[in-house]
Order: structure tokens, then sequence, then C-alpha cells
């Protein structure tokens, strides 16, 4: 179902930064996708496992909330209604049926036993996916301004007017210059550190929020953290060849100025402070060019 849901809301200096969790049908991500001013990291189809996966679409599928009638232009202007809503409902249902007995079979160990990178994606007409999500303010205006539209398909208005009323209701937090923005991370949190620092606190405390923010792709999020694990995540992230430093971008230090950082103005993240975050050395390796 959907969900927006603000993780932290951080200002300094009038520069405000919200990461929020965002949950709508998987079908629309690429149009969120073309908000290219996000830092994001979502659910994916390639490590949920399978058997989870089909759950999810039998107790929880994607339904269209209208069905309009085909007619020339990108949208639809009336609607089935009734009888005729009903059935279309019912004939959804029975294609999302279908092609969960389609992926059974492939995925079956003692017929093809395909993996489910690739049979999960015959699920995706049916599945949510959920988003980790990082905007300053100008990044999140410029969203609702699309989103929150009479033009806009109804699968991701729904989702940006719900994150549109999240983010209004919240107070952002204020934070000096230097200071974290720390996704899945609250005051309340017992993080341990190898000494009583506050350097290194903080040092541990980025690099949980960070495995955190990382673990949107396996929808852990709920239940009991381990923050251990988290900087074991963080750790296998960081020392990846190439680097895997989309969860980085989340994790933001106040700068306190107007210069753009990237994405964001006023903060930068912790991705662009580290070495060889971006690949600028690629070597071809197609069979033709080798």
């Amino acid at each position: 179902m959907y969900e927006a849901k603000v993780l932290a809301d951080s200002i300094c200096n009038g520069h405000r930064l919200t990461t929020m969790q965002l949950t709508h049908p998987r079908i629309i991500h690429s149009e969120f996708m073309t908000h290219g001013m996000f830092a994001r990291n979502a659910s994916s189809s390639r490590a949920i496992p399978f058997k989870k996966m089909v759950q999810r679409v039998i107790d929880d599928p994607y339904i269209p909330r209208t069905f309009g009638v085909n007619q020339k232009g990108m949208q639809a202007f009336t609607y089935l209604e009734g009888a005729a809503y009903r059935e279309a409902k019912e004939i959804w249902l029975e294609a999302r049926n279908y092609s969960v007995n389609c992926a059974k079979v492939l995925a079956d160990p003692d017929v093809l036993n395909i993996h489910k990178q690739i049979v999960n994606r015959l699920l995706e007409p049916w599945m949510w996916i959920t988003v980790c999500v990082t905007g300053d303010a100008g990044a999140w205006s410029n969203y609702f301004a699309l989103r929150c539209h009479a033009d806009a398909a109804e699968a991701i208005a729904d989702q940006a007017y719900m994150a549109q009323l999240a983010y209004f209701k919240s107070i952002p937090k204020d934070l000096e210059i230097g200071e974290w923005h720390l996704p899945y991370l609250s005051v309340d949190d017992y993080i341990d550190s190898p000494s009583n620092d506050r350097n290194s606190l903080w040092v541990i405390r980025k690099e949980v929020s960070i495995g955190r923010c990382a673990r949107t792709s396996y929808l852990t999020q709920e239940g009991k953290r381990d923050p251990q694990e988290d900087v074991k995540l963080f750790e296998r992230l960081k020392s990846s060849v190439p680097m895997h430093a989309s969860p980085f971008e989340h994790v933001c230090e106040a700068m306190g100025d107007d210069i753009r950082y990237a994405k964001y103005i006023g903060w930068r993240s912790y991705r662009h402070t580290l070495p060889n975050e971006y690949v600028t050395d690629f070597k071809p390796n197609h069979p033709e060019l080798v």
C-alpha cells in the first residue's frame, strides 16, 4: 500500500534537506526516476526472495484505483463504474494469478529453477516498491508541482499527495554547521562507539545510517536493527570495486552556505567526501573492443 514517512528532516541556515520513505506501485517507478535531483535507493526485484515476493502480490497487490476508458492522449477522463469496474478489477487479478503460476513453474527447483532476478519480474505489475529518497527544498518543490497535478498519472499522484502532506506537516530539525543529516537514526538510538570520543561516535552513526539506507533494497528496515550489521554493510559497500555509492548520498553534512554540492544546496553528501566514488577511467571490456 502507499506510504510516505519522513525519516529525517534537517535545516541549516535556511537550507532544508528531507529524507522520506515512499511506497508506490512498481509500474510507475520509471516516472519517479525521472526526478534526477533526488538521491534514491529502492527495494529490488533482484534482491527479495521469490516466495516472499509472491506472498506480497497475493496479500497486497497493486490494483488501479480507477480504470479509465480508452481515448486519445495520455490520460483518460471517463472511468468505469459499478459492474464494469468490478469486472475490470477481476480480470486484473486473473492476470496476476496467471503470472504468479507461470513464475512458480519457472522458479520450481524440480522444473527449471530460474533465479529470482528473472521470475520476480513477472510479478511487477502488481508489486509495490519502497524508496528511500532524499532531496533539498527545491527538489521536493519541483516534484510536488509536477506530480500533485491533474495531468499526473493517478498511480504516482496518489503517492505524491501523501508525500506532500507528510513534508509540509514535518518540522525540520535545526542543525549547526558540521552536523549531519542521518536517516533511519534518531537521537534515541543507542549506538555503541569504541570510545567516548564525540567524533568517533559521529563516525559510527554515519556508517549505521548509510547501512540502513542501503537496506531499502532488501526491505529489512522493520523490526530489530543491529548497528554492527549496518556498519558491516557500510564497509562492504565502501570497499567494493567499483564502489556502490548511492546509499552514501542520503547522509549529509550541513555546510551552512549557498553552494550547490552535487544535488543539494548547502549540504554535502558523505559520498562526495570519498575518493573513487565515481568511475571516470573505465576501460572497455566488450569482447569486440578488448
